[in-house]
């Protein structure tokens, strides 16, 4: 039983950070899509 537990706690935590590096990586992309539509503007 305490077994179980530990391996689904793993588990969720392990999700969560897969999803925590994939919100990121959106983040990262729209921030140069932004900068760049910026500093296409101002040139």
């Amino acid at each position: 039983m305490h077994n179980q537990l530990v391996s689904r706690w793993l588990q969720r935590g392990i999700d969560r950070w897969h999803r925590l590096e994939t919100d990121w990586q959106g983040v990262i992309v729209a921030t140069i899509v932004l900068s760049a539509t910026f500093s296409l503007e101002l040139v």
